[in-house]
Parts: structure tokens; sequence; C-alpha cells
């Protein structure tokens, strides 16, 4: 697809690393947020798998937004076995406690919440693969 538009490998590999960069900037800030913002808007069906990004995040900012809305997030009803038994899980964490202080350790929770949450949902993916339909 590179070669079809005149860039080369290593002009790819440039404007990823100029993004990589700009995206730890404060510049970029106020877009993410926005992007939170419009995930909670829009009524996005999935959001806690983009808005978890937002929640590893290095802003505090950033990082708060999107905690909070993935957390409302993994609130909704559960549309299959596998949220039903990952959702209630979320490492839910006052708002009043979500604060620069408990920023690491609340992305660690989040993290090991997601990786459950993506372990189970593949056994179960794998599981119905493997059941023939009745």
């Amino acid at each position: 697809m590179a070669a079809n538009c005149g860039l080369t490998p290593e002009d790819v590999a440039a404007s990823r690393e100029a993004w990589r960069r700009w995206r730890l900037t404060d510049a970029s800030d106020e877009v993410k947020r926005t992007a939170i913002r419009q995930l909670v808007e829009y009524r996005e069906q999935t959001a806690e798998r983009f808005l978890y990004d937002f929640v590893l995040d290095p802003s505090f900012d950033v990082m708060s937004e999107a905690y909070r809305a993935m957390r409302d997030a993994v609130r909704r009803t559960p549309r299959d076995p596998v949220e039903k038994k990952i959702f209630p899980t979320f490492p839910s964490v006052p708002d009043a406690e979500v604060t620069r202080a408990s920023m690491r350790s609340i992305q660690d929770r989040v993290v090991a919440w997601m990786t459950t949450w993506v372990t189970e949902r593949r056994a179960w993916l794998a599981l119905r693969a493997a059941t023939p339909p009745k």
C-alpha cells in the first residue's frame, strides 16, 4: 500500500514515530479528551475497548476522564457470558479516589482486568468455534 502512494517504509515509520511522540505531548490532551467524550456521547457499543488505551495515557487528565468513562461503560447490560462474568469485576474506584497519587495503581488494576477480560473472551470464542451449532 505504501508503494502505491509514493511512501517508503521509512516514511511510514517516521510518520508513526511522529504521531507516537505527539500523543505524549500536552498538545494532544484535549484531542484525546474530546475523543473520550465522543465515545460516550455516541454511545459506542464497545466503548471499553477504545477507552482502555486512554486509561493508560501518561496524562492524569486524560487517564481520569477515560477511567470514569470506562467504569461507566462496563456498567451496561452485558451482551454475552464473558461480559456478564467479567464486567462486575471491573476495578471501580470512587471519583474522590481517582487522583494523581492513585493513577499508576488504577492503571495497573485496569490492565489486570483487561487481561482477564481478553483471556476469558478468547476462551469463550474458541469454545463457540469448536461447538457445532444446534
